[in-house]
């Protein structure tokens, strides 16, 4: 009799052990300031000019073709600092980046700031997280770890991934080609994110990696072999520079080693790939010892605009979703944000705190519906938001503001992808509202000091960083 009750509880142990789902492994590729339209994938299957026509990404191709792509996806930011802490933490820039709280204090609040790796590590301790490649929260007083993170490379900033060749006069042009065996580092952080997905596999424990390469930022690196292939090809019409391409080549191949790794791991189906970028790209460049080679549309074409700006060049961004349930090869045309990863990842991992003074929502049921629904959150909108410029996205509409010129504008970017169409004239009962709803909102997040409205005056924010003196 003993032995038949030990059998009954070994088989009831096991049914329960096999009916509880194994806590996933996450792992987001950031990369820095790769435009919208710059892998040889379409972003957008209704638009013919939403991919590259010069550089050519097969492992960044391949990755998608296993994901939900968003034809709206968003950064949270239109340059590097206020969209990666908007990253860690779900919450946008106006309610983190202008507001009356001195850097030393918030880097000291980051302490217990509900993070993503914080999320996790509450929803089961086992979790293990890392941070490998740039941070760059400049002046947040903040390293990864005060974030929560396990391992990661320090508070580093544009600067660990620019090239450093011996004998570079100190004056060199930023966009001055460089020639390096690791370009931008993005073979050795892809070794680092390798080996620690390895050593937690080994371990038996779900974890989290963000590998957030320098690469193509400024400065262009790339190996000599890819330079090579790059010279080979017709240039196109808005891509043309050989040094690019060949950067582009060399961060999709540590693309492809990674996707390897997670395949040789056997973790494929337990593990949440996110592929997105921190920004749009920057302004039509001209690399040093290439000025001939010009482009006839401009580098973000379709986009209108660049890094910097709210306009669709400066925060529509690559934005790709794989893992356990989500439909391979798709895309979706629900807007969406890097601020949804965090309540995503609560989500998925089942966190069951509060998720306090957050702007994202979570996209689970996005994705486990071939890419259809909608998502909750706080707001039915969220907002990109800069000192100088702001855009909010709410449904298909996205109401942009120009703190400088007062300008108010109204788009349907779905449709308009080069905001050709300003629709403030001829719709205005939906500009009026979403104007009120922008105003509320930056109140509420003490991300004005005055009250004042965009109908009449602009707003003044509190502290902010000028964009043009920020960090590129």
């Amino acid at each position: 009799m003993k032995q038949l009750t030990v059998l009954v509880c070994l088989f009831t142990y096991l049914l329960s052990a096999a009916q509880t789902p194994e806590s996933p492994n996450f792992i987001i590729i950031l990369t820095d300031d790769q435009g919208w339209a710059s892998t040889s994938t379409l972003m957008d299957p209704n638009n013919p000019d939403s991919k590259s026509d010069y550089y050519v990404t097969p492992n960044m191709d391949a990755l998608f073709d296993n994901s939900i792509v968003f034809s709206q996806g968003y950064a949270p930011g239109a340059y590097c600092i206020p969209s990666r802490r908007s990253i860690q933490t779900g919450q946008s820039a106006a309610r983190i980046t202008f507001n009356t709280r001195d850097k030393q204090v918030r880097g000291e609040e980051y302490a217990s700031t509900l993070s993503l790796p914080r999320v996790l590590k509450a929803a089961n301790p086992d979790y293990v997280t890392a941070h490998f490649g740039k941070w760059h929260l400049e002046n947040d007083y903040a390293d990864p770890g005060v974030m929560g993170y396990d391992r990661h490379d320090g508070d580093t900033t544009n600067a660990e991934g620019d090239p450093d060749e011996p004998g570079t006069p100190e004056d060199q042009p930023d966009l001055y080609p460089f020639i390096q065996k690791d370009p931008k580092k993005v073979f050795s952080l892809t070794d680092r994110t390798n080996h620690f997905m390895e050593e937690q596999v080994k371990a038996g424990k779900p974890f989290f990696v963000q590998l957030s390469h320098y690469a193509v930022h400024l400065d262009m690196a790339s190996t000599q072999e890819s330079l090579d292939r790059a010279l080979e090809a017709p240039i196109g019409q808005k891509h043309v520079i050989p040094p690019f391409k060949a950067m582009m080549e060399d961060m999709d191949n540590s693309i492809g080693q990674l996707l390897a790794k997670v395949e040789e791991l056997g973790i494929m189906d337990n593990t949440y790939i996110i592929f997105t970028s921190d920004n749009g790209f920057r302004k039509d460049i001209v690399a040093t010892g290439y000025e001939d080679y010009v482009a006839s549309q401009t580098t973000n074409y379709p986009l209108t605009g660049a890094k910097h700006t709210h306009t669709e060049g400066g925060i529509r961004v690559p934005f790709s979703i794989s893992g356990p349930g989500i439909a391979k090869g798709i895309y979706s045309n629900v807007p969406v944000s890097s601020l949804d990863l965090l309540p995503t990842f609560a989500e998925i991992a089942g966190y069951t705190g509060q998720l306090a003074d957050i702007d994202g929502g979570s996209l689970k049921d996005v994705l486990e519906n071939n890419g259809s629904g909608t998502i909750t959150r706080p707001n039915d909108f969220f907002v990109i938001h800069g000192e100088k410029r702001s855009a909010m996205i709410r449904g298909e509409y996205k109401l942009y503001v120009d703190f400088q010129t007062s300008a108010v504008q109204l788009f349907k970017p779905a449709e308009d992808a080069s905001e050709l169409n300003d629709l403030a004239t001829t719709e205005p009962a939906i500009l009026n509202e979403m104007k009120a709803l922008f105003d509320n909102y930056l109140t509420d997040v003490d991300g004005v000091n005055d009250g004042s409205t965009i109908g009449d005056k602009v707003h003044i924010t509190k502290t902010a960083d000028p964009e043009q003196s920020m960090p590129v």
